[in-house]
């Protein structure tokens, strides 16, 4: 009766999200068919597994019976489709990659050099502050500068990116304190905003400020556009300010700030023919033009 792998992550998703709504978004899905599976499997089942409220949707005693089988059907899948991908033996098909926005912004300027090492597979290249469940198959690669904490994953270093205080000549033309630290006191700032504070540069500025920033976003280009409207300044990755003769640098972080770059991979698709020659190119990569992300 509890056959139907299909109804019961939808189930699994409600349980954990405590919405059709939200459950929809989780599976990529949308709420009418989540509430349709829902429905499906309370009736093969015989059980009400959710009670309805205005709060939502919360398991009944029956539901919550079942959640823990849910959960290890759930790890089973995964375990299935990753040990399936690891038996393929063809470097073909597509890869999914993905970085935060500065390594985005690099691998985007690389998107052809990359293609040519891999004529035979499509690339799929995202940007995010959030890691991408790597069990899941959120993503096949990830790029980021922070080391993995789950064991199931394998990391390698890749390089280093560097950053450093930009602005552009004109607002250094009427802010020249921007040039030196008298730059901290100046409210003239593009920072990120809370949901973003781990973008590399966030928390040395914070302990460097004492005025309270004029400006808050939530992209790198976003914070790139409002510098170069003149609006103030802002960290970023030295190889695209470089790269812009409408910006100057204005002030090297202390010590240099470079963030060391990590390639992650689950470890039970390291070998497979896809996994292996995508990250083998991103090592070519990042040989090649790597040194394009440190300050000469």
């Amino acid at each position: 009766m509890l056959n139907d792998w299909d109804n019961i992550r939808f189930f699994l998703a409600v349980a954990e999200t405590g919405s059709l709504s939200a459950a929809a978004k989780q599976v990529g899905s949308t709420q009418p068919t989540v509430g349709r599976h829902i429905s499906i499997l309370e009736e093969r089942t015989g059980l009400r597994l959710f009670d309805r409220g205005r709060e939502g949707l919360r398991l009944t005693r029956q539901g919550l019976a079942l959640l823990d089988t849910a959960r290890k059907m759930k790890d089973a899948a995964e375990a299935f489709s990753l040990q399936g991908d690891a038996l393929d033996e063809t470097a073909s098909g597509t890869i999914r990659i993905s970085s935060n926005a500065q390594l985005g912004q690099f691998l985007f300027h690389h998107l052809r050099d990359l293609k040519d090492h891999l004529p035979s597979i499509q690339i799929e290249l995202v940007t995010s502050q959030l890691d991408p469940n790597l069990s899941r198959r959120e993503a096949d690669i990830n790029l980021r500068f922070c080391l993995p904490d789950a064991g199931n994953l394998i990391a390698r270093k890749m390089g280093a990116m560097d950053f450093a205080v930009y602005a552009t000549a004109a607002f250094v033309d009427r802010h020249p304190e921007a040039l030196d630290e008298r730059r901290f006191s100046l409210p003239h700032w593009v920072v990120f905003d809370e949901k973003n504070q781990l973008e590399t540069g966030n928390s040395w500025l914070t302990k460097k400020l004492s005025a309270t920033p004029h400006y808050r976003t939530d992209t790198v280009q976003n914070q790139r556009t409002a510098i170069l409207s003149g609006a103030g300044m802002g960290v970023m990755p030295a190889f695209s300010a470089i790269a812009d003769p409408r910006l100057v640098e204005v002030g090297k972080i202390d010590n240099g700030l470079r963030s060391t770059i990590h390639m992650i991979i689950h470890q039970d698709l390291r070998h497979t023919p896809l996994v292996k020659a995508s990250s083998n190119a991103l090592v070519r990569i990042f040989n090649q033009f790597g040194k394009d992300l440190l300050v000469p």
